[in-house]
């Protein structure tokens, strides 16, 4: 695999925005540990690899008819194989990072919690509950927010009350929620 297709495939600009959302939200809780950034960026990057290469795999018959020219796996640019290999690498260092952080007491270990429950809802989606109508908007919108809150359970020892995190999480999951409502919809005008 080349590196366009592997960049293509692992959608890295979204992964570093994820990574991104991850840092400030762990900011604003009050996380100051420069190895623990580090340890949240690169997991959350490498959990979105995952979840896209998954994505791409299961899809592929779709984007075959819908998007012949987009994915790397329609357009043969990278073999199933090849994504299967990147995207369980990705999930693997990501939880050997997150393991690692919370063993070197750089994070807590509820932050093992928030970032198992995105790869299996983003998995699940990928898998079988992208065709299952409400569910799978649910599904998109609460994985997609989940990063405020891996920031936040990585530097509190106990579950938070109310926080900022909290907030810009349900204001996401409502914005999230909202657009792929908008998104179904059209995609059902347009049949």
């Amino acid at each position: 695999m080349n590196l366009r297709a592997f960049i293509r495939l692992s959608r890295i600009e979204h992964g570093i925005l994820t990574s991104l959302i991850v840092i400030a939200s762990y900011v604003i809780a009050g996380g100051r540990s420069a190895i623990a950034m580090v340890l949240l960026f690169l997991s959350s990057l490498l959990t979105e690899i995952f979840l896209f290469a998954t994505n791409d795999i299961y899809n592929i018959e779709e984007d075959r008819i819908n998007r012949p020219d987009a994915p790397p796996l329609v357009r043969g640019e990278a073999s199933i194989s090849e994504a299967w290999v990147l995207s369980l690498l990705s999930v693997v260092i990501a939880i050997l990072l997150n393991v690692l952080g919370i063993a070197m007491g750089y994070l807590v270990a509820w932050s093992i919690v928030i970032l198992i429950m995105a790869i299996a809802l983003g998995f699940s989606y990928n898998y079988r509950l992208k065709r299952v109508i409400i569910v799978n908007n649910v599904f998109v919108a609460i994985t997609s927010s989940l990063t405020f809150l891996y920031g936040l359970y990585a530097v509190s020892s106990t579950i938070p009350t109310l926080n900022l995190p909290y907030l810009l999480f349900i204001v996401s999951f409502l914005a999230t929620m909202g657009r792929e409502l908008v998104k179904a919809q059209s995609t059902l005008s347009a049949t």
